[in-house]
């Protein structure tokens, strides 16, 4: 009974996305969602920010959110304090907790994020994906996400994602003391490859990632975005995925919509799924998590 309520608890975390931020990528989508989103600021977006201005901009708009809740007291004795996620409204010595979250984000996530880049002695933080080129409106044929990117906006964007996203895991893992030490992300055994593809007129955006066991010729990642169909293709027959003529046998494979690489926080949901397939891997209790693959 003990184990099942710690597994519901994990389940309950992990479905949530609550675990705690470690990486560059996922702590600047953190950043730059709410600096994007802040509405004071729609208008100005900029491509780097030093972390003193995002303090700023989270903490003016953490009193705004404090004074229109605060009622008609003086502003004077109203008093601002954050603690993972909540504010607590202090007036005249008499406290109320105020739940707060930022479309999603809260106070407290940004903090974290702010504290893991300025953990490896950085002080400005930049933008992590290409912005959409024309605001909301749209640039390549079609009513869907991607469509507000060009193409050389949406490959910049996958590559970065996918390149990241073995480091990423790892510092994401670690952060978090979780230990999957079979897991085909981390170990030195298995190659991994990652096959983006665009929409066109008949199909959705996609990727394929394929675990390719003991092969001393491929590197631990290789990534590709849009390549010539004949460079690289994929034989089921015979299980083998065929890189610029040579044959690599793959002992598994994922092939998914890609949808979500055009979320507000596409390397969070990608760090995640990679998150559900080692816990589903190590621990039958935890089967049916299930995620974007």
């Amino acid at each position: 009974m003990g184990e099942r309520f710690v597994f519901d608890y994990v389940e309950k975390i992990v479905r949530n996305c609550k675990l705690q931020i470690y990486g560059n990528l996922l702590s600047e989508e953190v950043i730059f969602y709410f600096l994007d989103e802040y509405e004071q600021y729609r208008k100005k977006q900029k491509e780097s920010y030093e972390l003193d201005d995002v303090l700023q901009k989270l903490e003016s708009y953490l009193e705004d959110i404090t004074v229109r809740h605060s009622g008609d007291y003086d502003l004077s004795s109203v008093q601002f304090e954050s603690f993972t996620g909540s504010s607590i409204i202090s007036i005249s010595g008499h406290a109320k907790p105020l739940s707060f979250s930022y479309s999603y984000i809260s106070s407290y996530e940004i903090r974290e994020a702010i504290k893991y880049i300025r953990s490896k002695d950085v002080e400005t933080v930049n933008r992590p994906y290409p912005r959409p080129e024309d605001g909301d409106g749209l640039v390549r044929k079609g009513n869907w996400i991607w469509s507000k990117f060009t193409q050389e906006s949406e490959n910049k964007r996958i590559h970065r994602i996918l390149s990241s996203s073995l480091d990423e895991y790892r510092e994401f893992v670690n952060g978090n003391r979780l230990r999957f030490p079979e897991s085909p992300y981390l170990d030195k055994e298995t190659s991994i490859v990652y096959l983006y593809r665009s929409a066109n007129e008949e199909e959705e955006p996609s990727l394929a990632i394929y675990f390719i066991k003991e092969q001393a010729a491929l590197p631990k990642l290789s990534v590709y975005v849009n390549p010539e169909e004949k460079y690289i293709c994929n034989d089921f027959t015979s299980g083998d995925l065929i890189i610029n003529g040579t044959r690599y046998n793959f002992s598994s494979f994922i092939g998914t919509a890609a949808y979500f690489l055009f979320d507000d926080r596409p390397a969070q949901k990608f760090i995640y799924n990679m998150l559900f397939n080692d816990l589903e891997d190590h621990y039958e209790n935890l089967e049916g998590l299930g995620g974007d693959w």
